[in-house]
């Protein structure tokens, strides 16, 4: 039946009612499930993680536990009992820790790596050498390790090693202890091997830095190296600890996680395939699927039910009007049973059938006359009389004016067809007045556009013509037009068109040219003359248009315009040309063939001047030449890495000549870290990767192991980067520093030497002069003279300071200069302890020093200078057991290098004839001219005292 097809309005109701249900219950049905999926493989994650890091925190514990029990019992070893087997093999059996957390046992060799004593004995490996074994040389070199696992020499099977120094007294390196866990046996690593995840998953133990599976759930796992070259296992090699879903070793879909052991440098795994892990996501799918199809259907039913229902009144009301026919006559009045929208669309069409009744007759006559005289012409129709009133109007031009036929009846022609010049906006003459004039047709004016009723503007065109009765007389006027706003907007932006082509051509110099291959006529745009400097509208021929190209150019283009025309290929070519004026550019040129009736009757193209372009490029290779000649002509290596895998996407031919690695082997991931010494690896990496997360440049030195063997020294200049506030990209020059290294060693050697030799002169000075010390005591003991005596104390005195100098500089073990004030104030403490002790005298002293390097030229005079001083103050300035106070005070003063050094007491001051008596002390004279020596200047005050002040310029250790 029609009323069910799909055309039906209850069918089409029906459709979109069930599609836009059906639709949100499977939207809703599928975002839930989407969003559980996401919530469920999360928590499988977290939960699965959760459990890793438990079972990988017990085995870092485990062996933690193991690393310091076995340096514990390492460090209980002393030489004499490694150098005796019996006594080395006796404390072995003694230590039972090493048999209980080592499953193998324990071993000890001596620094040549031949085993000297083992336990069990049973196994026998007294005399094997494992002077090759890695955790041997590990050890040896003052290191804790766990050697990579392997095939035992003795057990035969899957064993590791965890071996520690053995040190002599002195912390040297002179054997090594080795615990050995037997995989092959029950040992601590069991919760990895014996227990699964879940149903069908289970651990693995994997040692990154030999690319080993050590142990697994999966027995066939055990001691193999890994292939898998998934991206996450790949990162968890890298040290990544997350979860996510990669294909395992054996090419099986797994949920995985990875958490790194961090005493072994071991990475523990747990994998659950995701057939077991997803099974619940997949029945909860099925679920919802089945739950959405329940309520798809049954929502179907009831809206298929509800909307027949309530559309049958329609329904009805359509199957009445469908049977009637309209050479019947008008249908009778269709039955109203609602008083819904549907009872009110009845009733309006009711209504309608009643008017259209009554209008009946008149459209009939009406529609003969119109289908005859108008409805005949596709053109708009307006017939007005002799007085250029409308009588008649088509549809065309009823739509057109905007006026209805009946409103626009009666009127004059120039109120109802209002037209004007499009372009001058000015009234265009009435037409009927035309007419009348010249009684014969006439034409519209170009540019004519009719203003309709309704604001609409229309271009027009077409003619008007008299209309006459059988005498020949005109009694009305038929005006025809079209519409023709299309075409005249198509010519306008055709215009406009052609003027923005001209225009584009002039700034993207692109010209274009035709040529005509049955005249072989050859025509120009403007820019095309531009370009050749040719003066338009003189167009070449086709050779002199070939002639421009340059000599040698000349053949290809003419080679590539022959192919053209032969098989339609187009061609794009840049070459150079020689214009009129003799200057000589460069031009690509483009042609294409254009077909009529499958022949080539003409070519087309365009011509633009790339002169610029082209000598940029040339400059461009120039300066991309002379860049690369720079790079490759630096000592260094240029490179460009990934910031967070660290891998080469960049590497300069250097590399190979100075490491002899090709550029191709840079290239691999990881092999910059591989091929890091092993000693520097670990330090390289963290560096990079912590300047990396702080966007900061480094400098930094390491070891690299070149092709050959040899360990280069690098000094790595690196630059990171920066993109959208991350680091994209690390740039860097590496530097070849290993005979710098080589002359710092040297220098270094030879800095130690020269300290010990000047310690050993500046001991001898000082031991030497405190035997000449020693020898004045005695000698002023056994004087009886008292004048005698007290210069034999002075001589001790003076030979004290420059001894203490040298004890000063021997315990510093600075050498080239000296702490003034730490000088004076072991001097004077000395000095002024000496004094006291022999006169028994109540004089306190004061220091106020501030610490000035000098050289030693300066030094030893200084000290020679205060010892006078507070020699001559304990003498003369406190008399007969007086107190008193001695200030000695080394001051900094504002002009460089200038210092003031004082010293001065509160006793009864110097006498009336100090002048005379200061050319006959030889003490004061000493001083004299020792200032001279510093270059200084003395000043002597006596007010409440006395006071020497020496002012000078002090010398640093450059002599400065």
């Amino acid at each position: 039946m029609k009323i069910v097809s799909l055309r039906s309005l209850s069918t089409r109701l029906i459709l979109t009612s069930m599609i836009v249900i059906i639709s949100s219950i499977w939207g809703v049905a599928i975002y839930v499930t989407n969003i559980v999926q996401a919530d469920m493989l999360r928590s499988m994650k977290e939960q699965q993680f959760s459990t890793l890091t438990v079972l990988a925190a017990q085995m870092d514990d485990a062996i933690k536990f193991r690393a310091q029990s076995i340096e514990k019992v390492a460090a209980a070893i002393t030489a004499e009992m490694l150098e005796d087997p019996q006594k080395m093999q006796e404390y072995l059996n003694s230590s039972v820790v090493l048999d209980v957390i080592f499953n193998a046992g324990a071993y000890t060799t001596n620094i040549d790596g031949i085993v000297n004593a083992s336990i069990p004995t049973s196994l026998n490996r007294v005399g094997v050498s494992y002077a090759d074994r890695e955790h041997f040389l590990a050890a040896k070199k003052g290191k804790s390790t766990i050697g990579k696992p392997l095939v035992g020499r003795v057990l035969g099977t899957p064993v590791f090693v965890m071996a520690t120094p053995i040190r002599n007294a002195h912390g040297d390196v002179i054997g090594v202890l080795g615990g050995v866990t037997n995989l092959a046996q029950p040992s601590f690593l069991d919760p990895i091997s014996n227990y699964k995840y879940g149903k069908s998953g289970g651990y693995t133990l994997i040692a990154p830095l030999h690319n080993l599976m050590i142990t697994s759930t999966e027995k066939k796992l055990k001691m193999v190296e890994s292939t898998n070259k998934d991206p996450l296992f790949q990162r968890y090699l890298g040290g990544y600890d997350g979860s996510g879903v990669m294909m395992n070793q054996l090419g099986t879909s797994v949920l995985s996680s990875s958490r790194t052991i961090p005493t072994a440098n071991w990475i523990l795994m747990a994998e659950l395939p995701t057939q077991e892990a997803f099974s619940s996501i997949a029945l909860m799918k099925e679920r919802t699927t089945w739950a959405a199809i329940l309520l798809s259907l049954m929502v179907s039913g009831l809206v298929f039910v509800i909307i027949r229902r309530q559309l049958k009144p329609m329904v009805e009301a359509t199957r009445t009007l469908a049977s009637l026919r309209m050479e019947d006559g008008f249908p009778d009045a269709l039955i109203q049973t609602k008083d819904d929208e549907i009872g009110a669309l009845i009733g309006g069409f009711n209504r309608l059938l009643l008017a259209l009744r009554e209008r009946d007759m008149s459209l009939r006559v009406s529609e003969e006359n119109l289908s005859i005289t108008l409805e005949s012409i596709g053109d708009a129709v307006i017939a007005t009389d002799a007085q250029g009133n409308i009588t008649r109007m088509n549809k065309t031009a009823c739509r057109l004016t905007a006026w209805t036929l009946n409103d626009a009846k009666g009127q004059s022609l120039s109120t109802v067809f209002n037209i004007i010049n499009a372009q001058t906006r000015l009234p265009c003459v009435n037409p009927v007045q035309l007419v009348m004039e010249h009684g014969k047709v006439v034409g519209l004016a170009n540019h004519t556009a009719l203003l309709a009723r309704d604001g609409n503007e229309y271009q027009i065109a077409d003619s008007a013509a008299p209309i006459l009765d059988s005498k020949g007389v005109i009694v009305g006027v038929v005006l025809v037009f079209s519409d023709v706003t299309a075409q005249y907007q198509i010519q306008e932006d055709l215009q406009r068109t052609g003027e923005m082509l001209r225009q584009t051509g002039e700034l993207a110099k692109v010209g274009g040219w035709q040529l005509d291959l049955l005249t072989k006529d050859l025509n120009w745009t403007p820019e095309t003359f531009r370009i050749a400097e040719v003066t338009p509208p003189s167009e070449p021929p086709l050779e002199e248009g070939i002639n421009l190209f340059a000599p040698e150019a000349q053949p290809v283009i003419t080679d590539a315009i022959q192919m053209t025309m032969t098989t339609g290929v187009p061609y794009d070519l840049e070459l150079p040309i020689i214009t009129n004026k003799g200057n000589h550019k460069w031009v690509r040129t483009q042609g294409f063939a254009v077909w009529d009736d499958d022949k080539i009757v003409k070519l087309r193209g365009t011509f633009q001047d790339i002169t610029e372009r082209f000598l940029a490029d040339i400059k461009l290779r120039e300066i991309e030449h002379r860049f690369r000649d720079l790079v490759e002509s630096t000592d260094g290596i240029v490179w460009e890495a990934d910031a967070e895998t660290f891998a080469f996407t960049a590497v300069s031919k250097n590399a190979e000549r100075m490491l002899g690695f090709p550029v191709s082997d840079w290239l691999v991931p990881g092999f910059w870290v591989s091929r890091i010494y092993e000693e520097d690896r670990e330090y390289a990496v963290s560096y990079c990767a912590a300047c990396t997360g702080r966007l900061e440049n480094h400098d930094f030195e390491y070891r690299f192991v070149a092709r050959d063997g040899s360990l280069i020294w690098l000094r790595d200049i690196v630059k990171v980067v920066v993109e959208e506030g991350k680091p994209k990209w690390l740039r860097g020059l590496m530097i070849d520093i290993t005979e710098k290294k080589k002359e710092q060693d040297v220098l270094r050697d030879t800095l130690r030497e020269k300290t010990s030799l000047l310690n050993e002169v500046h001991h001898r000075v000082k031991n030497n002069l405190q035997v000449i010390t020693s020898l004045l005591r005695l000698e002023s003991g056994r004087s009886n003279q008292d004048n005698t005596k007290t210069v034999l104390n002075d001589m001790q005195g003076r030979i004290r300071s420059m001894a203490l100098l040298h004890e000063t500089l021997y315990r510093s073990g600075i050498f080239a200069s000296a702490d003034l004030a730490h000088y004076l104030k072991e001097l004077a403490t000395q000095a002024f302890r000496s004094h006291i002790n022999s006169n028994g005298a109540a004089v306190r002293l004061e220091l106020d020093l501030h610490s000035v390097s000098v050289s030693m030229d300066q030094a030893t005079p200084c000290g020679l200078i205060v010892n006078e001083l507070i020699s001559n103050s304990l003498k003369h300035a406190f008399p007969d057991g007086r107190s008193g106070v001695v200030k000695i005070s080394l001051l900094p003063m504002l002009e460089a290098n200038a210092v003031s050094m004082a010293v001065s007491d509160d006793g009864i001051g110097l006498p009336g004839d100090f002048a005379n008596r200061r050319e006959q002390s030889l003490g004061l004279q000493l001083v004299d001219d020792l200032v001279v020596q510093i270059g200084g200047k003395l000043s002597i005050e006596s007010d409440h005292g006395s006071a020497f002040t020496i002012l000078f310029s002090y010398k640093n250790q450059d002599g400065q």
